[in-house]
């Protein structure tokens, strides 16, 4: 009996204090729709990240991570996300919240719920996609500190992103719903960044989260070798020489927040930010193909990333749009498999070149040179091998996995006889 008169006593108040009533156009039925889609599409892409960060983490530590469990947790998260959208939106003409906005319907006719699904499950893969590619630039195994940046950074940067969502819906729930002014610009950067949203409650969220993933990055990247770990990788400008830990982490927060934004323009297009009036479409200018330079043993995968500048400024990701070429394949050779395009596998010594050619354009990157040595199993050295670069190695590591993600011991070399009945020359 009270729901009608608040409603009235809410537009009273937006005409008195000059506040633009047209959220209030949106029904109740709408507005608990677009909730649904946010929270959902946030859900979704937070469980997504958390199943991949899982294993990828598994992956840096040397171990086999199970890819079936992390994809069923992912399949399962999105018939979540469809289930969730349906039962709150069956109801609702989708135009009353201005969809498709950003989404584009299956058949070009009517834009029904499940091309509405569709769209939101397809944002957030590719977003969360992009995400896993900054946050693990040049996935492998890792040793020591690199190892507990690796983790770390997956980890602080899934949860900053996850927040940063989290307080933006909000925002955009309360415009929609009347209790935000409609001045508030929900998606704008907080300071030092930016202006703000003009809602202190979003602004002081994403600060305190962006402060949380700088000191998370901090306390788990000291004395890491970022290059190592794949950076600058697919941040934006990429710098010259080894990156320090500011870098990665406005890298992180930029790209993310980046992320976040594609997210919601697909999730609430009633609450869009004015754009500007169309513009030349920019188109690609260069590639780069980082790292620019890498050792790496005989046997072994060395992962790349390409990064395309356009003739706007703007850099995007084309590690999987491109063809990978090697000037020596007695060196290494680029398999170009489908989802694993920037895989390189290394087959002999020597030195090759790696460039990256766009098929459209015919745009090349320049040469990123990648030197192979042997795997000298016979020399204790401050870093590990890895099992694939010698049958031998793998057995050793079987028998004692710190030989692959610790050190390569003394007591790792005495394996080549102990445990593979091999000899090795005796020391000078």
């Amino acid at each position: 009996m009270c729901r009608p008169v608040a409603r009235l006593v809410v537009l009273a108040q937006l005409s008195v204090f000059g506040m633009a009533a047209s959220a209030l156009a949106v029904s109740d039925t709408g507005l608990r729709c677009q909730s649904a889609i946010g929270d959902a599409g946030r859900a979704f892409a937070a469980t997504r990240l958390k199943a991949f960060v899982a294993c990828n983490n598994i992956i840096a530590a040397g171990e086999t991570c199970n890819a079936w469990r992390r994809d069923r947790i992912a399949a399962v998260a999105a018939r979540a996300l469809v289930r969730r959208i349906v039962g709150a939106c069956s109801d609702v003409a989708l135009d009353e919240l201005d969809f498709p906005g950003a989404c584009v319907g299956a058949t070009g006719g009517s834009f029904v719920l499940d091309d509405l699904t569709r769209c939101i499950e397809d944002t957030h893969v590719t977003a969360t996609d992009d995400a896993l590619r900054v946050d693990y630039s040049g996935l492998e195994t890792f040793s020591n500190d690199e190892r507990r940046c690796q983790c770390g950074l997956g980890r602080a940067a899934t949860a900053f992103l996850a927040t940063s969502m989290r307080a933006r819906i909000r925002c955009l729930d309360g415009r929609l719903s009347g209790a935000l002014p409609e001045a508030i610009d929900c998606r704008a950067a907080v300071p030092p960044y930016g202006a703000g949203t003009g809602d202190a409650g979003t602004d002081g969220a994403i600060k305190q989260a962006t402060a949380r993933l700088f000191d998370r990055i901090s306390d788990a990247c000291v004395g890491a070798d970022l290059a190592e770990l794949g950076f600058p990788g697919f941040c934006p400008d990429p710098i010259v020489g080894a990156p320090g830990l500011n870098y990665v982490e406005n890298c992180v927060r930029t790209t993310h927040e980046r992320l976040a934004e594609q997210m919601l323009a697909a999730e609430y297009p009633s609450a869009a930010t004015p754009t500007p009036g169309p513009t030349a479409t920019p188109a690609l200018a260069s590639l780069q193909i980082v790292p620019a330079s890498s050792i790496r043993f005989v046997g072994v995968i060395r992962n790349y990333n390409v990064i395309g500048t356009f003739t706007d400024g703007n850099a995007r990701n084309f590690t999987q749009r491109v063809d990978y070429a090697s000037s020596d394949e007695s060196v290494a050779i680029c398999p170009n498999a489908p989802g694993n395009r920037g895989q390189v596998r290394t087959v002999g010594v020597g030195t090759a070149l790696i460039t990256a050619t766009e098929p459209v354009t015919g745009i090349t990157s320049d040469a990123a040179t990648l030197a192979v040595i042997a795997c000298d199993k016979c020399v204790p050295r401050s870093g590990s091998l890895t099992a694939g670069c010698d049958p031998c190695v793998a057995m050793i590591c079987a028998a004692d996995p710190s030989c692959c993600t610790w050190a390569w011991t003394q007591a790792c070399v005495d394996g080549v006889a102990s445990i593979c009945g091999e000899s090795c020359p005796a020391a000078p």
